[in-house]
This record gives structure tokens, sequence and C-alpha cells, in this order.
């Protein structure tokens, strides 16, 4: 998972190298241009480290998996960040040529863009609902029946696959592997019988 994220954030650097066949000179730095933008990447900065201090005082078992996904995220970051703030005076730079995703609407209008970030927003609020109410196997196994089948109209077999797929790795790796200490839910709150029942809730 952390190889597939990896190459996504990267594609656009392969594109620019062995696709388009450009000549990058990795240590090509300019005068450090900053802009408002940079803001938004320096304040998620701030919340990942405090969301590592804070993780260490949580037990063993809990620290791992958000311990090494925080400090990932903080290392992309710190690297397209500092990549575009040292490389805006370059000639023929633009933002999201390298470890960043640049926006490409492909022809869709900019309302239509717009609304279909507002109702995915709103199908992830629905699945934070719904691990509060039932713990992330229902939720997650929700979420992509809702989106897949009936937002998205996929086939039975596919939306199947996904389920039982998301539903293994949650199940295997994160809770069994990782022993991650799952919030309660209200399911759990009322029922405590469950919990060793029902998993991750």
């Amino acid at each position: 998972m952390l190889v597939l994220a990896a190459l996504s954030l990267l594609q656009p650097l392969f594109t620019r190298v062995f696709i388009r066949k450009e000549k990058i000179d990795i240590f090509a730095f300019s005068a450090p241009q900053f802009r408002i933008t940079d803001m938004f990447a320096v304040g998620l900065v701030g919340l990942l480290v405090w969301a590592l201090i804070n993780s260490l005082g949580w037990d063993d078992e809990s620290q791992g998996a958000p311990q090494v996904i925080i400090v990932i995220t903080l290392a992309i970051i710190l690297i397209t960040l500092s990549n575009a703030i040292f490389r805006r005076g370059n000639e023929g730079y633009s933002e999201g040529s390298a470890l960043d995703l640049s926006s490409d609407l492909g022809g869709l209008a900019r309302t239509s863009y717009n609304f279909r970030v507002f109702e995915f927003f709103l199908w992830l609020c629905g699945f934070v609902f719904a691990w509060w109410v039932g713990g992330i196997l229902v939720a997650s196994t929700l979420f992509v029946i809702g989106y897949m089948r009936i937002r998205g109209n996929e086939s039975l077999g596919m939306t199947a696959a996904y389920v039982v797929v998301i539903g293994c790795l949650i199940y295997f790796l994160f809770d069994q592997g990782f022993h991650i200490a799952w919030p309660e839910s209200l399911v759990r709150s009322m029922f405590p019988e469950l919990r060793g029942i029902i998993p991750t809730i």
C-alpha cells in the first residue's frame, strides 16, 4: 500500500523523466519563494508534529502504526514544500511537477467539480458517523457498498470483492497485526458484551 501511494505521488516526476524525456537537475535550486498557499502545508506539518508528540504518551501497542504513517506523511509534505519553495524561481517550473498531484479537471466545469468534492465529503462524513456507531468494519462495509454499488453502480461481484479485501486488511493487518486500539463505538458502549464477539467495535 505504501509503495502504491509513493508511486502515485511520484507519477508527475516519472511522466517528465520517462515519457516527456525531460532532463531534471535535482540540485537546480533558486531563491526561496513563498506563497500564501504554503501556509496550508505549514499548518499540516504543525498538526502532524503535534499528533506525533501526543502519541508518545500512548501504550506501546498503540504507537507503532500511527507514528509510521505520521512520519511518512511528514517526510512527503516537507519534501514537497521544500521542492516548491526552492524551485519556483527556476525557468519552466510548474506546480505539481514532482511529488505533488496537479489538478486536471479534464474539461469538467468547476461547479460540477466542486459539487462532486462536496458530495464525496458527505460520503466521508457518513463513513465517520457509521464508524462512531458500529466500528470501522461496519463503517467500511457500508461505505464500500454505498459508494461503489449505489453511487458508482459497480457490479455485485466487484463490490463484494472490495468489501472482503478491505475487511481482511482491517481485521488481520491492523486489528490482529498492529493491535490498533480502536475508538469505542456507540454499540460497544451500549452493549459491552459484544466486544469479544464483533471485532473493531
